[in-house]
C-alpha cells in the first residue's frame, strides 16, 4: 500500500461506530485522515474529499447536511433505511454507498470514488432508478407483519410452504396466504423474488447478523 495517498476528512454523527471505523481503515490503507464528529456538516467540510456517514448506530439519519451546493467531492454512506436522504444528495453529485456492505468493501469503494473519475450523466441517472427501487422496496418489507416477516425469513433459509407448516405449527394453506400477501406487498410475482428483495433492500437485524456468525438467516426458526 502506498504511504501518500490524498488527504481525507470523514464526518460522523456523535456516537456512531461507523465513522471511526472507515477513518482507522483509511489510516491503515495510506491515506491523511481526520474524523469530525458533529451534528451539522458545515459547507467549508465538503469542497474537499470527504465521507459523510449519514446515520447513527440505530439507523437514523443524524447528520445534518447543507441543503444546496455540490457534494461531487463527497462519498455518502447510509443505508435503505436513509435512502430518501441518499437520493437527495446523490442528485446534488455525492457518490452514496450502502453501509451494509463490509467495512473493507466500503474502504475500497470510498478509494475508488476519490481516485477515479466521476459518473457520467447516463450512469449517475440510471443509478438514481436504482435507488428508487430500492427505497420502494424498503417500504414493502416495512409493511409486512410480524408473521410474513418470520415467514420471509424462512424462505431466505430455503424452507419450503410444507415445511414452514410444520415449524410453525400452521396450515398450508395459512402459510400460503401469508405468502401471498407478502409477495403484494413487495409488487413481487414469486417467492425467489421477494428473497431477492429482502437481500437488498432489508435492513433486519437478523439478515445481516447470521452471515456473521456462519449460521443461515432462518436456522434458529424453529
Amino acid at each position: 500500500m502506498e504511504n501518500s495517498r490524498p488527504s481525507i476528512t470523514v464526518l460522523a454523527p456523535h456516537g456512531t461506530a461507523l465513522g471511526p471505523a472507515l477513518h482507522a481503515g483509511l489510516v491503515a490503507r495510506g491515506w491523511t485522515a481526520d474524523l469530525l464528529t458533529v451534528s451539522r456538516a458545515d459547507p467549508t467540510h465538503l469542497r474537499t474529499r470527504t465521507v459523510v456517514v449519514i446515520e447513527d448506530d440505530d439507523g437514523t439519519p443524524r447528520l445534518d447536511l447543507p441543503t444546496s451546493g455540490s457534494l461531487t467531492t463527497c462519498v455518502c454512506v447510509g443505508s435503505v433505511r436513509s435512502v430518501s436522504v441518499l437520493l437527495t444528495l446523490h442528485g446534488r453529485g455525492a457518490t452514496v454507498l450502502n453501509q451494509s456492505a463490509s467495512l473493507l468493501s466500503l474502504l475500497r469503494l470510498v478509494e475508488r470514488a476519490h481516485l477515479a473519475p466521476g459518473r457520467t450523466e447516463h450512469e449517475s441517472a440510471a443509478f438514481s432508478r436504482t435507488l428508487q427501487r430500492r427505497r420502494d422496496e424498503n417500504i414493502g418489507l416495512g409493511r409486512l407483519t410480524t408473521a410474513e416477516d418470520g415467514i420471509l425469513r424462512a424462505m431466505i433459509a430455503g424452507f419450503s410452504a410444507a415445511q414452514i407448516s410444520n415449524q410453525r405449527y400452521l396450515s398450508t394453506h395459512t402459510i400460503r396466504s401469508h405468502i401471498k400477501s407478502i409477495l403484494t406487498k413487495l409488487q413481487v410475482r414469486s417467492q425467489l423474488e421477494a428473497v431477492a428483495v429482502a437481500r437488498r433492500s432489508g435492513h433486519m437485524a437478523w439478515l445481516h447478523e447470521a452471515p456473521a456468525q456462519f449460521t443461515n438467516s432462518g436456522d434458529d426458526d424453529t
